[in-house]
């Protein structure tokens, strides 16, 4: 990789993780993902193979589900992947695998439903079907 390229990525991340920070302070509760998200292909294929029972020895489920809150600020890694540290969690979880959870007083007590029918999605990636987030 060129190193136009590399710094290219590198300010593409510190242009994402400024955006979440200037919308999400450090104690922001959220849902995090620490291996894969639960519609991922293979959270898709272990929940096929747990409901079919032939799930191997000590296979654990890659979506680890966390409800919790940031603990740091956004910031990019050395690739630009965008990053934020979660309490209960070592390390940083990209950005695409966090979920903000709604405040309860302002979407109501049911949170958030997206036009598509799924009740949550990145807060990077907006709804391909519906163009975005609408109150439930």
């Amino acid at each position: 990789m060129s190193h136009a390229r590399r710094e290219a990525l590198k300010a593409k991340g510190q242009k994402l993780a400024d955006a979440w920070n200037a919308k999400h302070p450090v104690g922001t509760p959220v849902v995090a993902y620490p291996g894969v998200r639960p519609e991922d292909d293979i959270a898709v294929s272990y929940r096929r193979r747990v409901a079919e029972g032939r799930t191997l020895r000590n296979e654990t489920d890659p979506t680890e589900r966390l409800e919790t809150v940031t603990r740091t600020p956004a910031w990019p890694l050395g690739d630009g992947t965008p990053v934020v540290s979660v309490e209960g969690y070592a390390g940083g979880i990209v950005l695409q695998h966090i979920d903000v959870i709604p405040d309860p007083i302002a979407y109501g007590p049911r949170g958030y439903q997206c036009g598509c029918g799924k009740d949550a999605h990145s807060n990077l990636v907006a709804c391909a079907s519906a163009g975005g987030e609408s109150r439930g």
